[in-house]
């Protein structure tokens, strides 16, 4: 009986003390996974998972988790690289659709498979969504490009340097 309740006992200790070192280990998996860097890839995408897979993060927080491992994926050698780091980005932008830098680079994996139409849809929402001047920059590039791969030279040549849909149709 004595046995039986150390047992118990000892099973509970063990329990809580793996609660108590799983929460650091979740906040050191955050800062690896944001950290970013080409050379440590395999490390910052198993990071990013763990603390995806945490359940401690939610809104801005886990959608910025998404966006990193999304941008890790371009340095691996997966066949798939570009699909995971879409499901990454898309993840994001449901977790925030406001989440303008994983809005943007969906679009350009959207221009690289000639979805000009999704691509487009994805900068207009990440302008709406507030973009930085660099952010700016890059959605008129992205932009710019789909409406000349569709064949469409005006537009492209407005899209490059005005955002609003209506400035161009002036």
């Amino acid at each position: 009986m004595r046995s039986g309740i150390a047992a118990h006992i000892l099973l509970v200790v063990l329990a809580l003390a793996a609660a108590v070192v799983s929460r650091p280990a979740a906040a050191d998996d955050r800062q690896v996974c944001l950290e970013r860097t080409k050379e440590a890839s395999a490390e910052i995408i198993a990071a990013c998972t763990r603390a995806i897979q945490s359940g401690d993060y939610n809104g801005e927080d886990l959608s910025s988790l998404y966006h990193a491992r999304g941008c890790s994926w371009p340095w691996t050698s997966f066949a798939d690289r570009d699909d995971r780091a879409l499901e990454d980005f898309t993840a994001a932008i449901r977790v925030n659709p406001k989440a303008g830098g994983s809005l943007l680079n969906r679009s350009h994996i959207y221009n690289q498979r000639h979805d000009h139409d999704r691509a487009i849809a994805d900068v207009d929402q990440a302008f709406e969504a507030g973009l930085s001047d660099h952010g700016k920059r890059v959605g008129y590039g992205e932009r710019g490009y789909a409406y000349q791969r569709k064949g469409d030279n005006d537009r492209a040549h407005c899209r490059l340097y005005r955002h609003h849909p209506a400035e161009c149709e002036q």
